[in-house]
């Protein structure tokens, strides 16, 4: 979601949807499914769903609100941000987006106080680091429960 409005970004995707399936029915809500078009006498669906934090952010927020470990390396950015934020004499010159600044806490969060750079921040980094920590996100957070009722949408195709 960014820093927009889910039906701001609601909007965006109904209309990328029409100008693709001018069929396609308007997309009112997440966890909703929706046709946008018929191939072969087979409805195809589609939904939506924004990763947020309270209506901000994505998933680097999320991932940052449902982390499980310490997080001291990470949690000291926000000083860093802060100290920045104070030596501008103008906050618009501020040239990292809160977003931004999220994606700077996981990767802190993953490489310095989960792993300790024992392995590379890169893809093969990641995936270790995912397969031997899972333990590092609380997959079990209330703030997933959306997101799980949305995966629950495909879920229920599957078995019909």
């Amino acid at each position: 979601m960014d820093q927009k409005l889910q039906q701001e970004r609601l909007d965006l995707v109904n209309k990328a949807m029409l100008n693709v399936f001018s069929e396609a029915e308007t997309i009112i809500n997440i966890n909703q499914l929706v046709k946008i078009t018929k191939i072969d006498q087979q409805d195809i669906q589609a939904a939506c769903y924004f990763m947020n934090v309270n209506g901000k952010g994505e998933l680097a927020t999320v991932l940052k609100e449902i982390k499980t470990q310490k997080s001291i390396y990470a949690d000291c950015l926000e000083s860093w941000k802060n100290c920045i934020i104070d030596s501008l004499e103008n906050s618009d010159k501020i040239i990292i987006s809160n977003n931004d600044f999220d994606k700077l806490w996981v990767y802190n969060y993953i490489y310095y106080d989960i792993s300790n750079k024992e392995y590379g921040f890169n893809e093969k980094g990641f995936k270790t680091i995912m397969d031997k920590q899972q333990d590092i996100w609380n997959f079990e957070h209330p703030i997933l429960e959306d997101l799980k009722l949305f995966l629950a949408l495909f879920e229920s195709l599957h078995t019909n």
